[in-house]
């Protein structure tokens, strides 16, 4: 009887929080912005968080940098004492959700590989040289793959990231 009674009490309880917590999520299924990310319409959302460095590159194979790339992209980070957590990486193949240069998560963008212009960017070259825009600052580099194919563009980079302050 004991044994009859505790399940009771169990399946009682269980049944009024499965009741409170539907109550509460009803709420936040109705949020327009939840609805379009479970839909799958949002790529990417912008915040306003901010980060030491953004990086950019292009690869329409996939949405993340290939491990040989982003092996690479740890070193360069960590021989100037940025962790590779504390960055913004993006392809741009996959989202670019920023409409002005004011818009950037970082004032340091370094853009590895990128074949197609983005109009708010100043001009592509010359690379390996920091570029200012309206206080933002831009260097575009050969992409990772050819980086890490040659010393000659390693040693380019390594120039001009080693005493950059970020």
């Amino acid at each position: 009887m004991k044994n009859l009674q505790s399940f009771i009490s169990f399946f009682t309880f269980a049944y009024y929080f499965y009741l409170s917590l539907t109550k509460m999520l009803k709420p936040i299924k109705e949020v327009s912005f939840l609805k379009q990310l479970l839909a799958g319409e949002i790529v990417a959302q912008k915040s306003n968080a901010r980060f030491p460095v953004l990086v950019l590159f292009e690869n329409a194979q996939g949405e993340n940098l290939p491990i040989k790339e982003e092996e690479l992209l740890g070193k360069i980070m960590n021989g100037i004492n940025i962790h590779l957590d504390s960055i913004k990486v993006l392809n741009i193949a996959y989202s670019f959700p920023y409409q002005s240069i004011a818009e950037l998560p970082a004032n340091a963008i370094i853009s590895f590989g990128i074949q197609r212009k983005i109009t708010q960017f100043p001009a592509y070259e010359p690379k390996y040289i920091w570029q200012n825009r309206g206080g933002y600052e831009f260097l575009f580099a050969d992409s990772l793959q050819d980086i890490s194919n040659s010393p000659e563009l390693k040693l380019a980079l390594w120039k001009a990231v080693k005493d950059k302050k970020f």
